[in-house]
């Protein structure tokens, strides 16, 4: 979950934590834009705490602010990072800086507390030992983060490429992969059974389309995740809302603006289907499995914002005057794009 060290916690923040907590989804904070005039991480980790009520303390502390923030402290292995190069592509690791050293050790103390508290396991160990291995503060992170019960704290620059170096390493050892989930779907023949799925690309295909995009280079893509099995283009897919069999024409791989083709995809692979025409919260199959994934959760606000207009308001009289062939395709965009809530 990304944070603005400016802005702090905002709406869309709140709507983001009321998702993820309803699908139970483990989560690292990283508060951006450190390097902004009014950038404050501590007034935004108070608003964490305050607003969506999470367990939530920093594994590091900023070196400098502003206009000066060149690098960070890590509390857990006592070493600080200098981002320097062009655009902060060079981490050089050092000692912790002497002005910053009290500092670091007093939140150092109040993470290993914080850990103490929701954690039983390290709990035993921080009060039998001084010295705490890096090893089993790592190890009691990634655990109370993927219960839910501790959300660590980032924070950079991913403008000028400061901290981002850092989230990615916290990204891989403290958040589930696949295999530490247990994801189910639900049987389409009987709306009472739960199944649970595998993360083995040899058992039927399962993947569900999460989001429909309008791509400049690659058009109409489908955002889909492959739960359990295998996908490759050419492949024939059915689509569990009607059943209808569609051909895998394209299948690529999205990296901000840039599209790269790929054979396959197997269980934990986030791909998109391109010139696929679906709607979001879609789930396919390869017709061996004959299940669907949940229905999304559309929050209030997006329910209200998408049922019908009276006949005579200003929005039908706008829409009017346009044409009939452009109401059908916002109609469609709406259609595809809506459901997703994102």
């Amino acid at each position: 979950m990304i944070c603005c060290g400016v802005g702090g916690v905002q709406s869309q923040t709140i709507t983001v934590d009321r998702q993820m907590k309803r699908y139970e989804v483990p989560r690292v904070v990283f508060i951006n834009k450190l390097d902004r005039y009014g950038s404050d991480p501590f007034l935004v980790l108070g608003q964490i705490r305050k607003k969506l009520g999470l367990t939530c303390q920093p594994v590091q502390l900023p070196i400098g602010e502003e206009d000066n923030f060149t690098g960070l402290c890590d509390l857990v292995a006592q070493k600080a990072s200098f981002f320097e190069g062009k655009d902060g592509i060079s981490r050089r690791i050092a000692e912790i800086p002497e002005n910053m050293k009290e500092k670091v050790a007093e939140h150092r103390a109040n993470l290993l507390e914080t850990l103490a508290d929701v954690d039983d396991e390290f709990a035993e160990i921080f009060l039998e030992s001084e010295d705490i291995p890096e090893d089993a503060i790592h190890a009691a992170i990634r655990r109370t983060t993927l219960a839910r019960t501790f959300c660590p704290l980032f924070m950079g620059s991913a403008y000028k490429n400061k901290g981002v170096q850092d989230l990615l390493d916290g990204i891989c050892r403290y958040l589930p992969s696949p295999l530490d989930r247990k994801n189910t779907a639900m049987s389409a023949l009987n709306e009472e059974e739960t199944i649970e799925l595998t993360s083995d690309p040899k058992a039927p295909l399962v993947g569900y389309a999460f989001k429909i995009q309008d791509h400049a280079m690659a058009g109409q893509v489908t955002y889909m995740r492959v739960y359990q099995g295998k996908i490759s283009k050419g492949d024939q897919i059915v689509n569990m809302m009607n059943e209808k069999r569609l051909s895998v024409k394209r299948l690529v791989r999205m990296h901000s603006n840039e599209v790269k083709d790929v054979s396959e995809a197997s269980a934990g692979d986030i791909v998109a289907l391109a010139g696929m025409e679906c709607e979001s919260g879609v789930t396919f199959t390869d017709g061996k499995a004959k299940v669907t994934r949940g229905d999304v959760v559309v929050c209030d606000c997006i329910a209200r914002r998408s049922s019908p207009v009276s006949e005579g308001s200003a929005l039908v009289q706008h829409v009017a005057m346009q044409g009939a062939a452009r109401i059908g395709g916002l109609n469609f965009v709406s259609e595809v794009q809506e459901p997703s809530n994102d």
